[in-house]
């Protein structure tokens, strides 16, 4: 998630605050995730929880990461 956060960070100046995040709330949501979706890639539930979380604005030096433009 945080390699994702940063590819929004660099792509749009927005980041998503993942302290919000921690093993005893993300671990059951991925559980649930998976036995509502055996087909789908854990991944696939990152991608969801990134795209729906609230984002907020940051300073971002653009460019300084290379691979996250790509």
């Amino acid at each position: 998630m945080s390699v994702a956060n940063i590819t929004t960070l660099e792509s749009d100046s927005q980041y998503i605050d993942l302290s919000k995040f921690d093993d005893k709330t993300l671990m059951p949501m991925i559980h649930d995730f998976c036995s509502k979706n055996p087909d789908k890639k854990p991944i696939s539930f990152i991608d969801t929880v990134l795209d729906k979380t609230e984002k907020i604005s940051g300073k971002w030096q653009k460019g300084t990461i290379p691979w996250a433009g790509e």
